[in-house]
């Protein structure tokens, strides 16, 4: 429709006929625009919505651009306080309209990050020292050629055997910042490439931009992998509008090796496309004409299909005269996902009223395991039918509860005498965060170490409880030595709500000579056995009936289970009857009841029993 309107306008150019004079008796323009809210915070939108009279085209100005119809509606994400202006013109002159959207400053600040080694370049042997200082986190984590939770600020000096990247996270109430710097490793020849890698700002909400700026030295050429592709001159700087969250990462090459840097551009608040589409009006006589009017958030662009065409703005108003009644149905695209909607032009000839339908879903996003209900109204119909993510035959009015499992679209369908007339609606499902926690080993002795272990999906954060604290990554390990048995917890948000996972570590005390279980009653004592020598040995009491077979493992002074195990498959357990180990060099034994010698299924265990402190027994 843009291109329809610049070409009439060259046209009375060329001519200076009738479009280049007004009849005194031309009525004048009048335009109506207004933004919805006028103050935004931060990375939040508004939307500019204005309707004209007497005009052919519309032309935006200030702090947006282009032609436009004579009325609609469109969102905007301004930075800082913005004027927007809007001239619309006819034949019976221009008119024009400003608004101000003003952007105030709240919500908590994004995180930043200063890393930097000295010297960035060492021979083999030498050490570089990594220094580091974050504002608005709390919380820091290394990667790359170093690991664990690090302080807010602070250094440290590392010495490489090869040329190795370190990378730093920092997370805090405003998002996170990553940066990396790369110690190289010579032993001689041609001075290594050096890359700087930065992107500001490192998190944007949809829809804004960041900088990627680098520069290298010692480097011939640079190539882009990631986000972004290509070759790239050796310093410079680029735009980037990432759909989400992207890594970007930049390789320089010369005549001492190559070298890279990664920058991250984390998107925040991002969430799912929605749409408003409406036909205005809904019903016309043969021969007039009816404005498709649309407006979407969290999308990119739109496609017409059915009773249209063509690839389309965010939001934007279509002039369409159908010469019988028509389906128009738009979709539109985002980074996470696309919703689509479609109404009903009816074109009447003079008989019975085409139906009408209203058809809505409340709410229109929910998370998986939650329901909308769907409510429906028809006017000059007898009969509804439903198609989509329902079917079957409905009532005129009626509402209905539905539970999808992923995005989908409902469409009710209702017939009269004036004709059938159609409405859709989507319901869009965010996922629940999924989280995969666990600790190796669960059950461990004094000073010993375990290991947690989780991955998280469907989560934008992830905060630690009980045994450990602070934010964490949605993937990661993490050692911990606690002198009790200790839950620790980990809870994730997402988009689709909040999930939380646990983990127990149990702490066994090595110096136990004494026990009961499903199985037997249990003492330890050291036997002293036929050749004079001290045993490790256990005398059984209690024993069930089930007679499961018996074996042991042994520790290192840790009590760190060393990998090997020994089983008697020979007798089964008896009341009074002794144990023991034909090792006695060894200080530290577990002993292990097992169901039968294949599967091997421990029904009871003793702790890592310390036999240096046992009670002896001659």
């Amino acid at each position: 429709m843009h291109d329809r309107l610049l070409s009439l306008l060259v046209l009375c150019a060329i001519l200076a006929g009738p479009c280049g004079s007004v009849a005194s008796n031309t009525p004048a323009p009048t335009v109506a625009f207004t933004a919805n809210p006028l103050s935004i915070a931060p990375g939040q939108s508004s939307t500019l919505i204005w309707s004209a009279t007497n005009v052919d085209y519309c032309m935006a100005e200030g702090g947006w651009s282009g032609i436009w119809a004579h009325e609609g509606a469109y969102h905007v994400y301004p930075a800082a306080t913005t004027v927007y202006s809007i001239s619309c013109t006819g034949a019976g002159g221009t008119v024009s309209q400003s608004i101000t959207v003003t952007v105030t400053s709240s919500g908590p600040p994004p995180p930043t990050l200063s890393f930097s080694a000295n010297p960035t370049t060492i021979s083999l042997g030498q050490s570089s020292t990594l220094s580091w200082s974050a504002t608005n986190v709390t919380s820091c984590s290394a990667s790359g050629g170093w690991s664990g939770s690090k302080p807010l600020s602070g250094s440290q000096s590392v010495t490489p055997g090869a040329t190795t990247i370190y990378t730093l996270a920092c997370t805090g109430p405003g998002g996170t910042a990553t940066q990396s710097v790369t110690v190289t490793v010579t032993s001689g020849g041609p001075p290594p490439p050096m890359v700087s890698l930065t992107a500001n700002p490192a998190t944007i909400t949809l829809g804004q931009s960041s900088t990627l700026s680098w520069s290298a030295t010692n480097a011939t050429s640079c190539s882009a992998s990631g986000g972004w592709s290509g070759s790239k001159p050796v310093s410079g700087s680029q735009w980037v509008t990432p759909g989400a969250t992207t890594t970007y990462t930049l390789a320089c090459t010369g005549p001492g090796g190559t070298a890279r840097q990664s920058a991250t551009v984390t998107i925040s608040g991002s969430s799912g496309p929605t749409l408003n589409f409406r036909a205005t009006p809904a019903s016309i006589p043969v021969g007039q004409s009816s404005n498709l009017v649309w407006s979407a958030t969290n999308a990119s662009w739109c496609q017409a299909s059915d009773g249209w065409t063509g690839i389309w703005a965010t939001s934007g108003a279509y002039s369409v005269s159908p010469a019988v009644t028509t389906v128009y149905m738009l979709t539109c695209t985002g980074s996470n996902g696309n919703v689509t909607q479609s109404v009903t032009v009816t074109v009447t000839s003079g008989g019975p009223p085409p139906p009408t339908v209203s058809l809505t879903a409340n709410p229109t996003t929910i998370t998986q395991g939650q329901s909308s209900t769907l409510s429906w109204s028809a006017t000059n119909a007898t009969s509804c039918s439903a198609s989509g993510g329902w079917n079957g035959s409905r009532p005129v009015s009626g509402s209905q509860s539905v539970m999808p499992s992923a995005m989908t679209t409902y469409t009710l369908a209702c017939t009269g005498p004036g004709g059938a007339t159609t409405e859709s609606v989507t319901v869009s499902v965010s996922n629940l965060p999924v989280i995969s926690f666990m600790a190796s080993p669960a059950a461990i002795g004094p000073g010993q170490i375990s290991t947690l272990i989780w991955d998280v999906t469907n989560a934008n954060t992830c905060s630690a409880s009980g045994g450990w604290s602070g934010a964490k990554q949605l993937s990661g390990t993490q050692n911990v030595s606690p002198n009790v048995s200790t839950v620790y917890t980990l809870s994730c948000t997402g988009f689709g709500g909040n999930a939380t996972q646990s983990v127990t570590v149990t702490v066994s005390a090595p110096g136990t000579y004494s026990g009961s279980g499903p199985v037997a009653t249990w003492n330890a004592y050291l036997y002293k056995w036929t050749d004079g020598i001290y045993h490790q040995a256990l005398l059984i009491s209690n024993a069930t009936a089930a007679y499961p077979v018996i074996g042991y493992a042994y520790y290192d002074a840790a009590c760190t289970n060393l990998g090997d195990t020994f089983n008697d498959f020979s007798q089964p357990i008896g009341n009074g009857l002794w144990w023991f180990v034909n090792h006695p060099e060894l200080r530290y034994v577990q002993w292990i009841w097992y169901s039968d010698p294949t599967d091997q299924q421990i029904l009871q265990q003793t702790p890592c029993i310390d036999y240096s402190g046992a009670p002896k027994y001659n």
